[in-house]
């Protein structure tokens, strides 16, 4: 079963705290031509998912996965 087609894929946003980890994975992404698609936001997850969330001309999301800092779980999920 596919879940994501990441040809079809029309946008993702990822978030994380420090570039570093992003710039891990950039060659596979560049390499499957999927650079373009990815808006990437460094910062910690809960004021970056709060800033997303109160923009009103931002596009709204169809799907979240977070993997953020445990013990704020219940601050993230209320965004």
């Amino acid at each position: 079963m596919e879940i994501l087609n990441p040809k079809r894929m029309l946008e993702l946003t990822a978030i994380d705290i420090s570039r570093d980890h992003y710039e891990v994975g950039l060659p596979y992404i560049k390499d499957a031509g999927l650079a373009h698609k990815i808006n990437f936001i460094e910062s910690p997850a809960t004021p970056a998912l709060n800033q997303l969330l109160s923009n009103q001309d931002e596009k709204l999301f169809d799907f979240a996965f977070v993997d953020a800092n445990k013990t704020s779980y219940n601050n993230t999920t209320s965004c």
